[in-house]
């Protein structure tokens, strides 16, 4: 069996992530989410990977290679410009040399149990083709497919409305196809029309539920969501603490696993880390700081004296000064946050939080979501964010701002301060 991952989209909704590297390679877990989908392929003894891409497709093969360091093989094909899931998958055509595929989205949380099932079920019916599907609550933002009782997909829909989907099951991001999908792609040049005419052969097409965990990384906060799941799957394999040997983890931090601690780290005296938490290698936990659950920092990451961060991805050569606070937010690389800044992800009286992403207006599905810090950024010291607000790339912003909407890149925020002094009022004696 070959696999074809898509990974050439932009991701705009992930903006300002994503103006410096494409959405298939965001940290999670001290990886990249492609990574973490190429290890569940391999597990499954599927070693031969052509990945499909465009957008910043030098990021992709400087990092991947010919996937000889993660004991695969990756054929690249290339997309030039952003045409369509349709055309990118064209492409493979004259490449894949097989009858039978798998076609995966590279921003999905693809578990090698979820692999597994595609390719016992195919085993089991050999059927024309398999869709991997899951049960969501908001099927307006999804591909659903619906589904009769013997897991016969009847109908795929992209995006439907509330009003007019009958079915919640999305499609996971995860395809058994012939090669013959070539062919429907030509003259449809759209997947799921493709795919519903060749739900009326014979053979059929079915779905694969996953009843498990999912999730697809279109909005900033389904990174959080993304990371949380990833995280309980890496300690599904690794229980406990682990503590790399080189790492330097003073005797007075306190560590409630489970809790990953990678090389060269150090903890400082006083730290507490509780997990599910990973920390990167080379980072740097400073005295009394607090790292809390669904915590993901990743590598040469420093964290100084008395800070707190909580159910928050940082990325890599981010740097967050003494007694800042972090919780359900997004940090990007090589962003320096100054002490005492607090990112806000609640807010007295609001229940629901609304973000605008590329003009949309979207509901966030989380009880309390803290910020996005774009890469590159520089924030003073005592900075507060406010609730769902995102900082663009490239961005400074002085100390002491109190930041109530979002800030797009290579901007300045500058706090102007207006001083008075004036005698006192003084009583009589």
């Amino acid at each position: 069996m070959k696999a074809l991952i898509l990974a050439g989209g932009i991701g705009k909704r992930l903006s300002p992530i994503t103006e410096t590297i494409p959405k298939a390679m965001i940290p999670l877990v001290g990886k990249p989410l492609l990574e973490h989908i190429i290890e569940s392929l391999k597990a499954n003894n599927i070693k031969d990977i052509y990945l499909v891409v465009g957008y910043m497709a030098n990021k992709i093969q400087d990092y991947f290679g010919n996937g000889y360091r993660f004991n695969v093989n990756i054929t690249y094909i290339h997309q030039p410009s952003p045409a369509g899931v349709a055309d990118a998958i064209l492409r493979a055509e004259d490449i894949i040399d097989a009858d039978r595929f798998l076609l995966l989205n590279s921003d999905v949380t693809i578990t090698k149990e979820l692999v597994q099932r595609v390719l016992e079920v195919d085993s089991r019916l050999h059927p024309e083709g398999l869709i991997a599907a899951t049960l969501v609550t908001n099927p307006q933002f999804y591909g659903i497919v619906e589904v009769d009782a013997d897991s016969k997909i009847t109908k795929i829909i992209e995006k439907p409305s509330t009003e007019t989907t009958r079915s919640h099951y999305a499609v996971a991001g995860l395809y058994l196809l012939k090669r013959e999908i070539f062919e429907s792609l030509k003259k449809y040049q759209a997947l799921d029309k493709a795919i519903q005419h060749k739900i009326g052969t014979t053979e059929g097409i079915y779905a694969v539920v996953w009843e498990k965990d999912w999730a697809e990384i279109t909005w900033p906060w389904d990174i959080l969501i993304a990371n949380k799941l990833i995280l309980k799957t890496f300690f599904k394999d690794q229980k406990g603490i682990f503590i790399a040997e080189n790492a330097n983890v003073s005797e007075n931090a306190n560590i409630e696993g489970p809790v990953y601690i990678g090389d060269n780290v150090t903890v400082r005296s006083g730290a507490q880390i509780v997990g599910p938490a990973y920390i990167g290698d080379n980072s740097y936990i400073g005295n009394n700081s607090l790292v809390r659950e669904n915590t993901s920092i990743n590598k040469n990451v420093k964290v100084g004296f008395g800070v707190e961060i909580k159910n928050s991805v940082v990325f890599n050569d981010a740097f967050i000064g003494r007694l800042s606070y972090v919780g359900d937010s997004i940090i990007s690389e090589d962003t320096m946050i100054g002490a005492g800044t607090q990112t806000w992800n609640l807010t007295a009286g609001e229940k629901i939080y609304y973000v605008t992403v590329e003009g949309e207006r979207i509901a966030v599905p989380l009880k309390k979501f803290g910020t996005v810090i774009g890469p590159g950024s520089d924030l003073g010291i005592n900075v507060s964010i406010y609730p769902g607000v995102r900082i663009g790339a490239r961005t400074i912003i002085d100390a002491g701002a109190i930041i109530k909407e979002c800030v797009p890149s290579d901007s300045h925020v500058r706090v102007i301060q207006q001083q008075k002094i004036q005698k006192r009022d003084l009583p009589e004696k």
